[in-house]
């Protein structure tokens, strides 16, 4: 009896295990969602409220670690506007901006919340200007690819892209480092994209965008100097025509 009443009990909590592990699988992962509100129409130097709505499941996000409105007008490769958003309740942070003029500009919300990081993009209209087509831009940004001209890898995949972030062994304060990454989209390498490292210290606010050049296809690299010891984190943006994905890394330069 006492055999047989092992036996049952150790099939009883390997039933157990096995419901458990298939609830687990069940379990359905959710991922920060974020929205971003524009006015339906915008006119030039009109001050507008612009905003990202950041949703957990049916959850509205209340305790986001940070979200900030980065804009920029078509064609405009750096000095893009970063601005910090308000949280203004019900999973809502907001900001009041203005356009100075006729144009098609892109406003991408950076949200991290439950250690999770989401950055959509939108285009907006202001005033009379007209929407390009996806493949007039990605024609302009293959031509901006074609006039630009040792490590550990880090690689992040979204679909069949895959991004491969290469940075030295060391880097040191006010030496020249080469920071790269090598992108592939279906198993191809991807020529004449828009890739930019967007860098900052992490106990500061200023952001750096810095284009990278593409030298093998596929490669896009430059070299930096960091003026301060610390830790830094950089956000590297990769646009083809509708294509808008990025990675984000952390590095430690050493004194």
């Amino acid at each position: 009896m006492r055999k047989l009443g092992l036996i049952l009990l150790g099939f009883f909590v390997l039933l157990m295990i096995g419901c458990n592990n298939q609830e687990e699988q069940n379990e359905e992962v959710q991922f920060i969602e974020v929205d971003i509100q524009v006015p339906d129409k915008i006119e030039p130097n009109e001050s507008v409220e612009l905003g990202a709505l950041v949703t957990l499941g049916d959850e509205k996000v209340e305790d986001a670690q940070e979200v900030k409105f980065e804009i920029w007008e078509q064609g405009q490769e750096t000095e893009h506007e970063m601005i910090p958003g308000k949280h203004a309740g019900d999973g809502l942070y907001m900001i009041t901006k203005s356009f100075g003029k006729d144009g098609v500009y892109y406003v991408v919300a950076h949200v991290t919340a439950r250690d999770m990081h989401n950055m959509p993009r939108k285009e907006v209209i202001v005033g009379d200007a007209k929407a390009q087509t996806e493949e007039t831009v990605e024609q302009e940004e293959q031509n901006h690819g074609s006039e630009d001209h040792h490590n550990h890898g880090h690689h992040h995949a979204h679909g069949t892209l895959i991004i491969d972030f290469q940075k030295e062994d060391t880097i040191t304060l006010e030496q020249p480092t080469d920071l790269k990454v090598i992108i592939t989209n279906e198993d191809q390498p991807l020529t004449g994209a828009n890739v930019r490292f967007e860098i900052w210290k992490q106990d500061e606010s200023k952001h750096e965008f810095i284009p990278a050049e593409e030298g093998n296809a596929g490669e896009y690299s430059f070299s930096h100097v960091f003026p301060k010891a610390g830790i830094y984190s950089i956000i590297i943006h990769v646009e083809k025509g509708s294509l808008h994905e990025h990675i984000e890394k952390t590095v430690e330069v050493t004194k």
